[in-house]
């Protein structure tokens, strides 16, 4: 029991490492960003990345250097662009 616990910390914090230096290269390349809680144990990184516009082709770019440095171990999948729900930040609504 003790090796399963082991070897699931050491996979968690290779996730971890990983979705750091995902995040470390594509933030300053975002406005802003909102990191998901993960669905499976699979995932390595669940996140929404606000981009603009002339700043796509560079993002498009660093994720696709960042699937092929980890292209061994890891499937990239991503989506865009899309709406920005998950930026919007709903205030209190007076509502009588």
């Amino acid at each position: 029991m003790q090796l399963g616990e082991a070897v699931a910390a050491a996979l968690d914090a290779k996730r971890s490492a990983d979705a750091g230096r995902i995040i470390e290269t594509l933030t300053p390349l975002a406005r802003e960003i909102v990191i998901d809680e993960r669905r499976t144990e699979l995932e390595v990184l669940r996140a929404a990345f606000l981009v603009e516009r002339k700043r796509l082709t560079r993002f498009d770019s660093a994720v696709a250097a960042s699937a092929q440095a980890q292209a061994s171990t890891t499937n990239v999948k991503y989506t865009g662009p899309l709406a920005p729900h998950h930026f919007v930040q709903l205030e209190n609504v007076g509502v009588a």
